[in-house]
């Protein structure tokens, strides 16, 4: 009987040690400020020297896109390539027998977003259009 209940609390031990992988995408902006979005989902804000550490659960093709107001969007597509420790039949390994944590941290390098221009002049615009527009009326 003895033996049976050690059997059974070293399986009840076994499984509350648990492994698990931890996965983050660390992204960053310059300058900060910038909202950012992972696959069009809204993901949070940088702030100076504190980039934003976004948890993922499968690996793949990723999209981030950064904004900012005063600044032209910055959109990066980043390809999230598994570990080896991660592929089929290892990964149950790491996922379920592993008794600690393993982290898989990916850092981005900052998307840089550049301000825009200055608006253009209304009348300058409307000049210009009058111009291609006198241009394409001469052509046979």
């Amino acid at each position: 009987m003895r033996v049976g209940l050690a059997a059974v609390w070293v399986v009840a031990v076994g499984l509350a040690a648990q492994g698990c992988v931890e996965r983050q995408l660390v992204i960053s902006t310059e300058p900060a400020g910038a909202e950012l979005f992972l696959d069009g989902r809204e993901v949070g804000r940088t702030e100076p020297g504190k980039p934003v550490s976004v948890p993922f659960d499968s690996y793949g093709v990723r999209i981030v896109t950064a904004r900012r107001p005063g600044f032209v969007p910055a959109t990066r597509r980043v390809v999230l390539d598994p570990p080896w420790w991660q592929y089929p039949v290892v990964d149950f390994f790491t996922d379920i027998l592993w008794p600690g944590t393993i982290e898989d941290r990916r850092e981005l390098a900052p998307l840089v977003l550049v301000p825009r221009g200055a608006p253009e002049d209304p009348a300058a615009a409307l000049a210009r259009a009058r111009g291609f527009a006198a241009h394409e009326e001469r052509r046979p």
